[in-house]
C-alpha cells in the first residue's frame, strides 16, 4: 500500500522514503473557490477559471484545476508548482518517488472538523480552511489517521524537474545544443537560398492564377479582415463580461442572442438596475426592460 503524506509548509520532516507516495497538500498550498460559469464544456470551462481568480490574486505562475459540480458549477483551484516542490525538497522528500497528489479539499469528510500534527482544519461554507493559531481553542477537533483515508480520483501532477543540473549533465547539454545550433544554421542558409526564389515564384503566382497586382490592393483587403477580427475580439470580450456578472450582481443568465451588433441578454432572478449599472459601467445599452423578474438588456457592440 503507498504511503499517504499530509504535506504543510510550516511543518519540515527529515523523512527517509523507501517506497512511493501519495501527497495530499494542506490547503495553504492552493486557492479553492466554487464558480458558477454558464459553460457545459468542462475544458472550455477551464479556460474561463484563471480569469475569474484574478479578482482575487495575480495569476501569473499558477496552473490550475477543475471539478465539475453540476452543470455549470466547478469547484476550481489555482495552484503553484514551485511551492509544491520546494516544500517537497524542505521535507526530504524525492519527488520521483511521488505517485499522486491530492488536494485536501476533496480527501476529508464536509462538515467536519479535524487535527493533523497540531494543526487544526474544518470546513466552512464547503471550503476546507486551516484554523488560526489564535482560534484554535474555540474548536473541538479530533485527530485524523490520514493513513485511512480512501483517496479520490481527482489528483494532479507537477512539472518534475530540477532547478539545479550536475556538470556531467551541464556538458551533455552544452553538446547537444551545439550540435543543434549547426544544425539551425544549415537549415537558415538553405532556407535563405529559398527565399531569394520567392519574388519570382510570386510574381508567376499572381499570373496563374489572376491576383491582385499591388501591395495596394492586397493590403486594402487586409485592412477589411483586420477589421472583422477586431470585431469578433470585442464580441468576445463583451461576451465574457456579461458572463462574469455573478461576481457583482447576483442572477442566473438564461439566454444570449447576436443580432445587427447587439448582444441580447436575459436574467432571471436579478436587480434589474444593479444590472444595468454593471452593464454600463463599461458598455453603451440600447434597450432595457423587466418584467416578472425577467430582465432584458441589450448591448451595442
Amino acid at each position: 500500500m503507498t504511503k499517504i503524506i499530509f504535506l504543510q509548509k510550516e511543518i519540515t520532516n527529515n523523512l527517509e522514503l523507501t517506497s512511493n507516495v501519495n501527497i495530499i497538500l494542506s490547503p495553504e498550498f492552493y486557492w479553492v473557490r466554487i464558480f458558477d460559469i454558464p459553460i457545459t464544456s468542462k475544458k472550455e470551462a477551464l479556460g474561463v477559471v484563471p480569469n475569474l481568480f484574478e479578482d482575487f490574486f495575480d495569476v501569473e505562475g499558477y496552473k490550475f484545476y477543475i471539478i465539475k459540480l453540476d452543470e455549470h458549477r466547478y469547484l476550481s483551484f489555482a495552484y503553484r508548482e514551485q511551492d509544491i516542490l520546494d516544500s517537497l525538497q524542505n521535507n526530504n522528500i524525492d519527488y520521483k518517488k511521488v505517485s499522486n497528489i491530492y488536494f485536501s479539499q476533496n480527501e476529508f469528510t464536509k462538515n467536519q472538523s479535524f487535527q493533523i500534527d497540531e494543526n487544526k482544519f474544518l470546513y466552512k461554507d464547503e471550503i476546507l480552511v486551516k484554523i488560526p493559531t489564535n482560534m484554535k481553542a474555540m474548536f473541538d477537533t479530533v485527530e485524523l489517521d490520514i493513513s485511512k483515508i480512501e483517496l479520490s480520483k481527482d489528483k494532479i501532477s507537477i512539472n518534475q524537474s530540477s532547478k539545479y543540473i550536475d556538470r556531467t549533465s551541464a556538458y551533455i547539454l552544452s553538446t547537444i545544443f551545439i550540435l543543434f545550433s549547426l544544425v539551425v544554421f544549415s537549415k537558415t542558409y538553405s532556407v535563405n537560398q529559398q527565399i531569394n526564389l520567392y519574388p519570382i515564384k510570386i510574381e508567376k503566382l499572381k499570373k496563374d492564377y489572376n491576383l491582385m497586382s499591388s501591395m495596394i490592393q492586397t493590403k486594402s483587403v487586409l485592412k477589411q479582415f483586420d477589421k472583422i477580427s477586431k470585431k469578433h475580439n470585442n464580441s468576445r470580450e463583451v461576451l465574457a463580461y456579461i458572463i462574469n456578472f455573478k461576481q457583482k450582481v447576483s442572477g442566473t443568465l438564461k439566454n444570449l442572442e447576436f443580432k445587427n451588433g447587439t448582444i441580447y441578454c436575459t436574467f432571471l432572478d436579478t436587480n434589474f438596475q444593479n444590472m444595468k449599472k454593471y452593464i454600463q459601467k463599461k458598455y453603451k445599452i440600447t434597450e432595457s426592460n423587466s418584467k416578472d423578474k425577467v430582465v432584458k438588456i441589450g448591448i451595442k457592440i
